[in-house]
């Protein structure tokens, strides 16, 4: 069955991971944190960049009966899939969804069009939490603790 997955790879092999991917129809999700700072030669602009949440960790979606996760593995610069009681389990797409809203928001806070329903206020307010967090290392180690608990529960 169809779901999502969180990878750990090396950072320096990313574009040829995602080559990888695209060769095994895996649909991968690198959440995205928005970065705003002055330009040093002007006043007024600004230099908006994006840069992944979790660096060295993406989201894949795919059915392990139709691409095994050793496919996976045996991509160059991968390092394993993130074991949630000591399985490789399969994420909520609440949590994706989650992570999704909180790019969109986090890009323009000032539109509230944007809303998802199928995602809980309480997984929402988890994941802000974790979003907010300056240090890539502890952000991820928050989220993999969260999803721990999370996962276990929801299955």
């Amino acid at each position: 069955m169809k779901g999502w997955f969180l990878l750990y790879h090396s950072p320096k092999a990313y574009k040829q991971i995602l080559a990888g991917f695209e060769r095994l129809s895996v649909t991968h999700y690198t959440p995205l944190l928005t970065v705003i700072t002055k330009r040093a030669d002007s006043k007024t602009s600004v230099r908006i960049n994006q840069r992944p949440l979790f660096p060295a960790y993406l989201f894949l979606c795919f059915d392990p009966e139709v691409v095994h996760t050793t496919k996976i593995t045996q991509l160059i610069g991968v390092n394993e899939f993130v074991k949630i009681g000591g399985k490789i389990r399969p994420l909520p797409e609440a949590v994706i969804a989650g992570l999704r809203y909180l790019e969109l928001t986090e890009v323009d806070k000032s539109d509230q069009s944007v809303s998802y329903s199928n995602v809980p206020v309480d997984l929402l307010a988890k994941l802000e939490e974790i979003n907010g967090q300056s240090e890539p290392v502890n952000r991820m180690a928050s989220l993999i603790n969260f999803l721990d608990g999370y996962v276990r529960t929801a299955h």
